[in-house]
């Protein structure tokens, strides 16, 4: 996908373009990649000036709005900054069709900036000392929910506004309490962090938080092939999916 949006842009990459597979069987980023080919080879297809136009204007969203915060999806500490300022791009967006569509779809994607993540932040080398200053603040002094939202309320039309620390209320203390370094640092100056021992043990534990959800879907495919398959008890099944899986990670090749 890298490749193909380089190439779009007018860039030059040492890489061939692949025949695309079956569209029925395409995930998202699939379904991107397919879109990004089509672009290229345009002038090849019996298209129409609306398919045209169309094909334009989902590819420029792509290559200007979507790519970049895709590839940093998996970075942990930086998933509030990114889904907030992805967030604030399309609300942005020029395209205001697009940009009203993709934003509706995404506002209700926002994890990380809940009350009980949105503090992976403090852990970002991207976050500005003084962002990381009104984080902290708002941790100590912003009485949060009793029962937090596990994921963020956030308008479209009001979002330009919102900040990290917007997020952040007493209870966002929760996560730097289960990295189990200790939160002592969250008393001294953030520009003072990088030198304490429970700071960058907490923050290394963090960098290796999993932010995708692509475990998931795999492993609900998983139970999905093999619920009821060869076996219905219970503790077998669970062996044979531990066999399954062992099996797809030493022979990831095999059909």
């Amino acid at each position: 996908m890298v490749q193909l949006t380089i190439i779009v842009l007018g860039g030059e990459v040492e890489a061939n373009i692949r025949k695309p597979g079956a569209y029925h069987r395409a995930r998202w980023m699939s379904k991107v990649i397919y879109t990004l080919k089509i672009t290229l080879f345009r002038e090849e297809f019996a298209l129409t000036k609306h398919e045209k136009r169309e094909l334009i204007r989902f590819t420029t969203f792509i290559v200007t709005t979507y790519v970049e915060p895709w590839m940093s999806a998996h970075c942990s500490t930086s998933a509030p900054a990114t889904d907030l300022a992805l967030l604030k791009a399309l609300a942005a967006y020029r395209d205001k069709e697009i940009g009203r569509a993709s934003g509706k779809v995404m506002a209700r994607h926002m994890w990380y900036v809940s009350e009980e993540l949105v503090d992976l932040s403090l852990f970002d080398e991207a976050t500005v000392v003084e962002e990381k200053r009104a984080i902290v603040s708002a941790m100590q002094q912003r009485l949060g929910e009793k029962n937090p939202p596990r994921r963020a309320d956030v308008a479209l039309d009001a979002v330009e506004q919102r900040s990290l620390a917007s997020f952040a209320t007493t209870n966002s203390v929760g996560l730097v309490t289960a990295l189990g370094a200790g939160h002592d640092f969250l008393n001294v100056d953030p520009a003072e962090w990088s030198g304490r021992d429970d700071y960058t043990t907490a923050r290394r534990r963090a960098r290796h938080l999993r932010v995708v959800n692509d475990f998931a879907e795999r492993g609900i495919a998983l139970i999905s092939a093999f619920c009821g398959a060869i076996t219905r008890d219970e503790e077998q099944r669970q062996h044979l999916l531990q066999v399954v899986e062992r099996h797809r990670a030493l022979y990831p090749c095999a059909k």
